[in-house]
């Protein structure tokens, strides 16, 4: 029997903005455009320092594995 697993992921991530200036909504589109063009989706962001750094994080699967179920396996 053939059991799927986990799909393995690999990860980037893009920083924006800055202590002094603020992340720009066009600059984070243009990123999230060219990363989906490539594959990627969005996992998370996150508030940096006093709110005006932002960490992107993307996600894309690096490929599908099975693996062989022995069939006394639980």
């Amino acid at each position: 029997m053939l059991e799927k697993m986990n799909p393995i992921w690999e990860y980037q991530v893009g920083q924006f903005g800055s202590s002094l200036r603020a992340a720009k909504p066009q600059e984070v589109e243009d990123f999230l455009n060219e990363a989906a063009a490539e594959g990627w989706e969005l996992s998370q962001v996150a508030a940096m320092s006093n709110g005006s750094k932002l960490m992107v994080i993307l996600q894309r699967k690096l490929a599908q594995h099975t693996r062989k179920r022995h069939s006394t396996w639980p």
